[in-house]
Order: structure tokens, then sequence, then C-alpha cells
């Protein structure tokens, strides 16, 4: 059973197209708040896909994504590993039937923030990258795989020791976004 249910969480991943994780990159003494970040952001003007940022509490985002009128609704936290600014996010839990609500899991998505402003860049850790590196080192951080996807599991701290030791490998993180503030 609980190969089943790690394996339906896998492929929600591989669907959301990035790697997803159970646990938090963040414990709460990492935490920080940049108001620079609050706004909406994109890539050009006329995009379809906006990032919005409002002040959710003191060290939380509530992060709407649009794309071509699609929503997701996400609550997001900033944080600091060393050098290193991520953002951790996971979707907030949407209205409808209790009983279908808990056949979801909410997973946590981490982007690497090169800069807030001028213009905000940051990037997914690559899903080709992690893959081949979690093949190469299968004891380097606890995972399940289905196929070739992806399921981070290790505990936050953990996450954090691998992402301090590994966020500026070649290849991890790259395509970083350039966004500009709209609002």
């Amino acid at each position: 059973m609980r190969r089943l249910f790690l394996a339906g969480l896998v492929a929600m991943v591989a669907l959301a197209g990035c790697v997803g994780s159970l646990h938090p990159l963040y414990r709460d003494q990492d935490l920080i708040f940049d108001t620079g970040l609050l706004g909406t952001w994109k890539e050009k003007p006329d995009s379809t896909e906006s990032w919005r940022f409002s002040k959710s509490s003191d060290e939380t985002y509530r992060l709407v994504v649009e794309d071509d009128g699609k929503i997701g609704t996400f609550e997001a936290r900033l944080l600091k590993l060393g050098n290193l600014t991520f953002l951790d996010f996971y979707p907030e839990w949407f209205s409808g039937m209790d009983y279908y609500k808990s056949h979801f899991v909410r997973m946590h998505s981490f982007l690497l923030v090169r800069q807030i402003t001028p213009t905000l860049e940051m990037a997914n850790v690559e899903d080709d990258w992690m893959r081949d590196f979690l093949k190469a080192h299968p004891d380097a951080l606890r995972h399940e795989w289905d196929d070739d996807d992806i399921l981070l599991t290790a505990a936050t701290a953990d996450l954090q020791m691998f992402f301090r030791n590994h966020a500026n490998d070649q290849g991890a993180f790259k395509d970083f976004s350039n966004l500009h503030k709209t609002q």
C-alpha cells in the first residue's frame, strides 16, 4: 500500500514538471521576508503567465500563479541557506469535498532565487540533473522512484545540506526566469 501511495505521489510530481518534496526546505529560523518580492511579476507585459506575491503573515507569502487563465494558489516562504536564497512553496488546499481532498498530498517545490530586484531571477532544480545525480549517488538524498520520476522524501535538515552542497553544481539550476514587476 505504501509503495502504491508513493507511486501516486511521484506521478503527481511528474505532471507538475518539477521535483517535489514531502518536506519543506526551511526551518523557522531560516525564513526571511523581503517586501521587494510583493507585487505581480511577468516575463513580458503581454505574457499570459504571472506570479503575484502578497503578504500572508510575517514570514509567509500568498503566491497566485496564473497561466493562460488557469490559476494556482500557493503558500510560499523565502529562506536563506548560507549565502543562497530559496523560495519554498506548496499549494493551498482547494475547496471541494473533504473525501476527495484527502486523496491529494501537498508537496513542496523549491526555486533558487538569484535576485529579486530589479528583475526576479529564479529557477527550479533541473529534473534531468536530479535524476542523473540520484542515479549516480542513490544514497545522497532519500527519495522514491516511479520509472524515471522522483519524489524527495528526505527530512528538512538533509534537504538543506544537499542543496547547500549542490546548488552551484553545473546544471543543477539553470534557465533562470527574468520576471519584471508590473504592479
